[in-house]
């Protein structure tokens, strides 16, 4: 049985969809309140969204498009959401109505990219520098780490008191 991509394409709908309900119901201020940690540098719900947006449009551009993926400066953390969160397409982005937007729109660019794969191409391994996976591995390996972001924010807001997601 081959990858399905319909089932990816619901899989990803699903925990987008889930992170723009917490965000639509959220207070518009507390996108970039971060929790009072002593010698710490933990991110905010903003640089969540930003980061999974980045790496949501990097992987699709690298994997299913074709083009080269952009890094951030080698002067930042390379792993930290915060790094990844001041590049790509929405690393300008404030306000919560145009991170919503962004969402939705590399979803639809996304959702495109992945129907015109060839059925045949997907168990092809690709060494992406950080991970060697085959094209449908990194589809899940995305999946996972948007849900794993969407957790990040559910945390974020159980700091701030709001217990509405978790």
């Amino acid at each position: 049985m081959g990858f399905d991509v319909e089932h990816a394409i619901s899989r990803l709908d699903e925990v987008r969809g889930f992170c723009l309900r917490m965000l639509k119901e959220m207070p518009e201020d507390k996108m970039d309140w971060r929790p009072p940690i002593d010698g710490a540098d933990p991110t905010n719900i903003s640089e969540q969204i930003k980061h999974s947006l980045d790496v949501e449009h990097g992987m699709a551009s690298h994997m299913l498009a074709g083009e080269s993926m952009e890094a951030p400066d080698s002067g930042h953390d390379y792993f930290a959401s915060s790094t990844w969160a001041q590049v790509g397409p929405a690393a300008e982005l404030k306000a919560r109505d145009d991170l919503m937007a962004a969402i939705q729109e590399t979803a639809q660019r996304t959702t495109e990219l992945l129907r015109k794969q060839p059925s045949d191409g997907w168990d092809v391994e690709i060494d992406a520098g950080f991970a060697k996976k085959t094209k449908a591995g990194f589809i899940d390996m995305l999946i996972d780490h948007w849900w794993y972001h969407v957790g990040q924010i559910g945390y974020i807001q159980r700091l701030y008191g709001d217990m509405s997601f978790g």
